[in-house]
């Protein structure tokens, strides 16, 4: 049976030779974007799906839509810790925007030698039970619930440092020091996360005003979030 399948192919390929190529082509182009296509929606579906209880994960959006805007993805980290006298929410962490608030410094030297940190963040200690981050040296709990701590990722300490054992180093600042306490590896590509450097922050929870943060909600299982996006809404929104 496949023998004749194979003659009669071959027969129609040496009788419509033209056809049969052009017909050959189009399945390998229509083959080819299919694949290309499904391994491009299976990367983006992938996206932060690698962190920790990834379905329970939220970020707090400000929607400014009334105004001509948009929504936009920074809030309040005080009024974010406000919310966690509601039983359905479990933990909240956030990313600060230091270049903001001017609690850090970006223009480093090591040994008389100038760097430029990139992509620099806040975090509260808590991070590891919101982003999997793979600590490669020291602990990165520690670098983020001390003042002047910082830890940088691995290719960011190779940069400076040749080398990821740098616990302990220093990099001096104009008025002051980072002490390394930890060094993590690049966070994948299938992550909306964007940073290379972490610092310790410190934030004024009486301050209901600075929107220089990320902040994200881990939420109990179950959580009605339609029910707990309004509530919030209602509490904090100035509809005026």
């Amino acid at each position: 049976m496949i023998a004749n399948y194979l003659i009669t192919a071959l027969r129609s390929f040496t009788q419509q030779k033209q056809h049969f190529i052009l017909n050959v082509v189009g399945l390998s182009v229509g083959l080819a974007a299919a694949i290309l296509v499904a391994s491009f929606a299976r990367n983006e579906l992938s996206y932060d799906s690698q962190q920790p209880d990834a379905e329970q994960i939220y970020r707090i959006g400000q929607d400014y839509t009334k105004l001509g805007l948009a929504v936009v993805p920074i809030s309040n980290f005080a009024r974010a810790k406000e919310m966690e006298q509601y039983s359905q929410i479990e933990s909240v962490f956030a990313l600060t925007k230091v270049d903001w608030t001017n609690q850090a410094e970006t223009d480093v030297q090591h040994n008389g030698q100038g760097y430029k940190l990139t992509e620099v963040l806040g975090a509260t200690p808590n991070i590891q039970d919101f982003i999997n981050i793979d600590t490669l040296t020291g602990d990165l709990n520690n670098a983020l619930s001390v003042p002047n701590g910082i830890a940088l990722n691995e290719s960011e300490a190779l940069r400076i440092f040749g080398t990821i054992n740098i616990e302990g180093e220093t990099l001096d600042f104009k008025g002051g020091q980072y002490t390394v306490k930890a060094v993590f590896k690049d966070l994948p590509e299938n992550t909306h996360f964007s940073f290379k450097s972490l610092v310790y922050v410190e934030h004024d929870l009486s301050n209901l005003d600075i929107n220089s943060n990320y902040v994200y909600l881990k939420l109990a299982e179950n959580t009605d979030v339609a029910a707990l996006e309004q509530i919030f809404t209602d509490k904090y929104f100035d509809d005026r």
